[in-house]
């Protein structure tokens, strides 16, 4: 027995009105350079690159007033408690938002990078390809290495200079080192069940994650070693509230300079068709 059902119109994105992306001023000055709040470490792969990690200013003005986060559900909540707590967290999160304005707010917030730079790379050798790499939400800037592995061991190695995978002012070591900084409100609710984008992680991936995406610590209560996440669970919904900013990249494709090439990397299973 056959079935069918009629193709469904095409799908249109709402409208809106793009904000007018605010000036960016040099932050004030002396400024005081926090320490890195994790030690030097060597990239998971092996390949003739030099790692160094380094600290720079974030975006001044900033977008959004600073706004306290929603507070944490306890950890020994039911089930029905976490989903309740999860709607009441993601209405809070919209009311926060309020008005879409920019707002010029003078917040001095760090940015993180991680620098590989191909060794003995000298003017005569530089081919001045210089790779950056953004990570998703919720994951640190070494979320890259397993990815940068197989790109060095490819024949593109030769033209690579250095790379640079940057961490956003709420992920990985950034957030540790911006801590209480971090609002409930930025220009980007959170509820993970069951999913099958999670449900296979790749082994690379998952240990490169819980070595850089965690780090020890004490319970504040009981006193007692413990390990955390960098980033908390309430920075990774605050980051998924924000909705706006997608509709406005979207509705300015067609401005994007025709000189500017678009590519799109889609994961696919080895040897198999197009």
């Amino acid at each position: 027995m056959k079935y069918s059902w009629p193709q469904p119109p095409p799908f249109t994105w709402p409208s809106i009105t793009p904000r007018q992306p605010l000036r960016i001023f040099p932050p004030p000055e002396p400024l005081s350079l926090p320490p890195l709040p994790s030690p030097a470490r060597k990239p998971t792969f092996d390949a003739l690159y030099t790692l160094s990690t380094h600290m720079f200013p974030a975006a001044y003005l900033r977008t959004t007033e600073y706004v306290q986060p929603p507070s944490p559900l306890a950890a020994s909540a039911t089930k029905a408690e976490r989903q309740a707590h999860a709607s009441d967290v993601l209405q809070k999160l919209k009311d926060l938002r309020g008005s879409l304005v920019p707002r010029g707010a003078k917040q001095v917030l760090w940015n993180c990078v991680n620098r590989y730079v191909r060794v003995g790379l000298d003017e005569k050798q530089a081919s001045g390809v210089t790779l950056l790499f953004a990570h998703a939400n919720g994951f640190p800037k070494e979320i890259w290495e397993p990815t940068l592995q197989h790109l060095f061991s490819s024949p593109a190695v030769s033209v690579i200079d250095e790379v640079w995978t940057w961490e956003s002012v709420q992920h990985g070591d950034a957030c540790l080192i911006n801590g209480d900084k971090n609002g409930g409100v930025w220009t980007r609710l959170f509820m993970l069940f069951v999913s099958p984008l999670f449900s296979v992680p790749d082994p690379a991936a998952l240990k490169v994650y819980i070595e850089c995406g965690t780090y020890d610590t004490r319970d504040p209560v009981t006193g007692e070693p413990i390990i955390r996440l960098k980033m908390p669970g309430i920075q990774e919904a605050i980051v998924f509230s924000e909705t706006h900013t997608e509709f406005e990249v979207f509705q300015q494709l067609p401005t994007l300079d025709e000189r500017i090439e678009l590519r799109w990397i889609v994961p696919g299973k080895p040897g198999a068709e197009e």
